[in-house]
């Protein structure tokens, strides 16, 4: 996976969804974080719109969902653009499909491109300010350095201070800081792959 060269969809006007996929083993000892990344291009004719997303399915396309990224919107530019997300995956050997799937209800053509797709063991969490595994006080304490009243104008946030800004309002606030406590795990424990709180991750 991630060989550079991953592939396209086509849809016709009106054609719902459609899919393509690939499937692979893998054995975890432990449910663990895995990471879904690429670079993503498509489109279709304004005011529609193309929902596109990413399954992993137990032993095919039309097993059981293991897990699944949000869904994208796509609408006219098909600009290359970056996406990450993590999700957990159960212990145990596994037969797996990866899914790329989109829905085109809309009376118009759309497409859809992927490049450098990638499933790699291990994550990435938006709170871990440190980068030590866990979310604890330390994290914490580097949120408070970057409070912000948004009441009140100030600069604009660094970039250290932007990872905390998890509505993307241009504040570091007590809505951000709800989602920190949300995914605290404490020091010296890592999050649990079993039960990730959405949002946990970048």
């Amino acid at each position: 996976m991630g060989d550079g060269d991953w592939g396209s969809l086509r849809w016709v006007e009106a054609s719902g969804r459609r899919e393509m996929w690939q499937t692979f083993d893998i054995n975890f000892a432990r449910a663990e974080f895995a990471t879904i990344s690429g670079l993503a291009a498509g489109g279709t004719t304004s005011p529609s719109q193309l929902t596109w997303g990413i399954e992993i399915r137990e032993d095919d396309e039309t097993g059981a969902i293991l897990a699944q990224t949000p869904l994208h919107q796509a609408t006219e530019r098909f600009d290359w653009t970056p996406f990450s997300h993590v999700v957990a995956l159960p212990a145990g050997a596994h037969h797996m499909a990866f899914v790329i799937h989109g829905t085109n209800s809309d009376p118009v053509d759309a497409g859809l491109h992927l490049d450098d797709l990638m499933l790699y063991v291990g994550a990435v969490f938006w709170p871990d300010a440190d980068g030590d595994g866990d979310i604890d006080m330390t994290d914490f304490a580097a949120y408070q350095q970057c409070y912000t009243d948004p009441n009140t104008a100030h600069p604009p946030l660094t970039p250290d201070c932007l990872r905390f800004d998890r509505d993307g309002n241009g504040h570091v606030d007590t809505v951000d800081g709800t989602a920190f406590i949300a995914c605290a795990s404490g020091p010296g424990v890592p999050p649990d792959a079993s039960n990730l709180f959405p949002g946990c991750s970048f």
